[in-house]
């Protein structure tokens, strides 16, 4: 699970894994009020975005998802 960043990422890339372990979920307000990011990248193994993950990021204007992302839940 991702749960925050640097705080002075621009472009964020939210990874296939960590340390050998699939990265799967996005953690609830992980990102809430950065407003340093501006771009993101989910990853093919992310499933779930949580609630309010990037709520407050009001200068994230790009989002690309991998092409066989998994992602089926969001604001769970």
């Amino acid at each position: 699970m991702v749960s925050g960043a640097k705080s002075d990422v621009t472009e964020l890339v939210i990874p296939d894994s960590f340390y050998g372990y699939p990265v799967k979920e996005i953690a609830e307000g992980a990102f809430k009020s950065n407003t340093k990011i501006e771009s993101l990248y989910i990853s093919k193994n992310i499933q779930t975005i949580n609630k309010q993950a990037f709520m407050g990021c009001t200068n994230l204007s790009n989002i690309t998802f991998a092409q066989d992302c998994a992602l089926d839940t969001i604001g769970a």
